[in-house]
C-alpha cells in the first residue's frame, strides 16, 4: 500500500489547510487506521487550524537520535492528537539542528508508525529534504490557484524536480465553477493529472483558522469537494 503522500504548494495556495483536511477524512472514514500528519515548514502553524498550543516537534528527537534512544515509542514525546496523529514543525532557529541522516532515519520511522503519513511541505525548508522527500513520498500533490504567479511557480517546481512527475497529480484550489474549463486547459499545458478543484469557501476557512474549527466537520461546498477529492487519493493509495 502507498502511504507517504506529499502535499506542495509552490506558491502559497491552501497547502496546510487542504493537507490537514483530507487527513481528517481520512481518519474519520477509516477509523481502524493511523493516520499521521507531519508538518514541513520553516513557521509552523499546524496547532492555529486546530485551536490548539503549539507542542514538542520533531527538532525535539535530534537529542535522542544521537544519543542512540531511537525507537517508534520515541515519537510519542512529540505527537499531538485531534482526530489524527500531528507532529509539528521546527521554528525558523530550530532547523539549523536537523540533518540529513536525522532526517532520512525520522522520516523512515515515522512512515512505518503510520498506515498513511500526510506530509505538509512549504517550499521555504532546505532543499536536501524537499529532494529526499520527493523520492520517498507514493504521491505528490500540487496545489495551484489560476493566478498568474501560481502558476509560474508550479511550472518551474515541475522543472526543478522532473523525477517526481510522474506520481504528481495537480489540485487546483479556490476556483469559481465558471472557470473549470481553464484548469483542464492548464493542467493539459502541464502535462500532469488533474483531481476534484476546490470552490471558494472563505466563511468554513476563516472559521478553521480563526476557531480551529476543521473544515472536514463543517457542511458547505468546500467540504462537499474534500469529499471527494479524498476519495481519489484514496483509490489511487489502495
Amino acid at each position: 500500500m502507498n502511504n507517504i503522500f506529499l502535499f506542495t504548494a509552490p506558491k502559497t495556495a491552501g497547502c496546510t489547510t487542504i493537507c490537514l483536511n483530507l487527513a481528517l477524512l481520512d481518519q474519520l472514514k477509516n477509523p481502524e487506521n493511523r493516520i499521521g500528519l507531519l508538518q514541513m515548514t520553516a513557521f509552523g502553524d499546524i496547532h492555529h487550524h486546530l485551536g490548539l498550543e503549539a507542542h514538542h516537534n520533531f527538532s525535539d528527537l535530534v537529542a535522542f537520535h544521537k544519543a542512540g534512544e531511537w525507537t517508534p515509542e520515541t515519537l510519542s514525546k512529540i505527537i499531538t492528537t485531534r482526530g489524527i496523529s500531528i507532529i509539528q514543525a521546527p521554528t525558523l532557529s530550530q532547523w539549523r539542528k536537523i540533518d540529513i541522516t536525522f532526517f532520512t532515519d525520522f522520516i523512515t520511522m515515522i512512515s512505518g508508525s503510520f498506515d498513511r503519513l500526510y506530509i505538509d511541505f512549504h517550499g521555504s525548508t532546505p532543499d536536501q529534504f524537499h529532494t529526499m522527500l520527493t523520492e520517498k513520498a507514493d504521491q505528490s500533490y500540487l496545489f495551484a490557484s489560476l493566478d498568474p504567479c501560481s502558476l509560474e511557480a508550479t511550472k518551474n517546481y515541475l522543472e526543478a524536480y522532473p523525477k517526481s512527475k510522474s506520481k504528481t497529480s495537480l489540485i487546483f484550489n479556490q476556483i469559481p465553477k465558471k472557470n473549470t474549463t481553464a484548469t483542464t486547459r492548464i493542467t493539459d499545458q502541464l502535462e500532469l493529472k488533474s483531481l476534484t478543484p476546490l470552490p471558494c469557501d472563505s466563511t468554513r476557512v476563516w472559521h478553521q483558522i480563526f476557531e480551529g474549527l476543521p473544515v472536514a466537520l463543517q457542511r458547505g461546498p468546500l467540504k462537499k469537494a474534500l469529499v471527494k477529492l479524498s476519495e481519489e487519493i484514496l483509490q489511487t493509495s489502495s
